[in-house]
C-alpha cells in the first residue's frame, strides 16, 4: 500500500518498523473519525524494554449507532487509539488509512476527518457484578462500504481535528484522556519538556491541580494491566521487522 505523497503532519521521518463516562457495546459500530491529535515522539514499552521513539498520534472515533450517546441522550460515545506513525504491510498506521481511505484520495490526515469506517470495541476480562464488561477497549478498525457510509449521520461533536504537536491547543489535550493518554503518552514523550504542551498542562493544572495526575490505585492497575497484556499477546505494532 503506496502513500509516498501522503503529509503525516509531523516533521519527522515515518519509517516502518478521570472522568466516569457510559461504555459503549461490544461488537462493531458504524464510526467517523473525529479527532487524531499528535502527542510527540513517544517510545512504546514490550516486556519491559522501550522501543525506539516515534511519532505518537491518538485518534479519537465518535461512534454513529442508535445507542451510542451518553445517558444525556445528546452527547455521542467516543472511543480512541493510540498508535505510532510506521510504515508497513503489518504496522497499525497502515490499516487505519486502509479503513478511512481506501481509494487512496487523501493527501494527508486533514482530508480523512469524519471519514467513515467500522470500529470494534472489545470488552476486558474484568467484568462488573452484572457481568458487563468493566472497560470496553478499542479492538480493531475496518473499512464501510461507500452505500453505508453515505447513510451514516454526520459528526454531532465536531472535536478538534487534525492537530499536529507543535500546533496543539488546550481544546486538544481536554479531548484526550486524562490518564491513559495525557499522563501515560504525551507527558512521557520524548520531546514534551519544553514543548507547547507542557505549557498548555501547566495552565490547565492552575484551575485543575489534579489534572492528569495518577493516583496510586492507577498505577497499581496499569501495572496490572500490563502484565496481563504481556502474558496474552504481542503487539503487532512493536514487531521491529516493521522498521527500516
Amino acid at each position: 500500500m503506496a502513500y509516498d505523497d501522503f503529509d503525516y503532519g509531523t516533521k519527522e521521518e515515518i519509517k516502518e518498523p478521570g472522568i466516569d463516562f457510559k461504555n459503549p457495546t461490544e461488537g462493531d459500530h458504524s464510526a467517523r473519525l473525529r479527532s487524531l491529535i499528535h502527542v510527540g515522539m513517544y517510545r512504546e514499552e514490550f516486556k519491559g524494554e522501550k522501543k525506539k521513539p516515534f511519532p505518537q498520534v491518538i485518534a479519537i472515533f465518535e461512534l454513529k449507532e442508535d445507542d451510542d450517546f451518553e445517558d444525556d441522550t445528546v452527547t455521542p460515545l467516543t472511543i480512541s487509539k493510540s498508535f505510532p506513525l510506521k510504515k508497513g504491510d503489518r504496522a497499525f498506521c497502515t490499516k487505519f488509512l486502509a479503513a478511512l481511505d481506501p481509494e487512496k484520495k487523501a493527501k494527508g490526515f486533514d482530508d480523512i476527518i469524519g471519514a467513515a469506517c467500522t470500529v470494534t470495541c472489545k470488552g476486558s476480562k474484568d467484568k462488573n457484578e452484572d457481568g458487563t464488561p468493566k472497560f470496553i477497549n478499542f479492538g480493531g478498525v475496518s473499512g464501510l462500504p461507500k452505500k453505508f457510509a453515505a447513510m451514516m449521520d454526520p459528526l454531532i461533536l465536531e472535536g478538534v481535528g487534525h492537530v499536529p504537536f507543535d500546533k496543539l491547543t488546550k481544546e486538544a489535550v481536554l479531548e484526550l484522556n486524562p490518564i491513559r493518554e495525557v499522563n501515560m503518552v504525551l507527558m512521557k514523550s520524548e520531546n514534551y519538556k519544553g514543548s507547547k504542551a507542557e505549557k498548555i498542562i501547566n495552565n490547565i493544572r492552575e484551575d485543575n491541580p489534579e489534572f492528569a495526575v495518577r493516583k496510586k490505585k492507577e498505577d497499581a492497575e496499569e501495572t496490572k494491566s500490563k502484565a496481563k497484556e504481556i502474558i496474552e499477546k504481542k503487539d503487532p505494532d512493536l514487531n521491529e521487522e516493521e522498521e527500516f
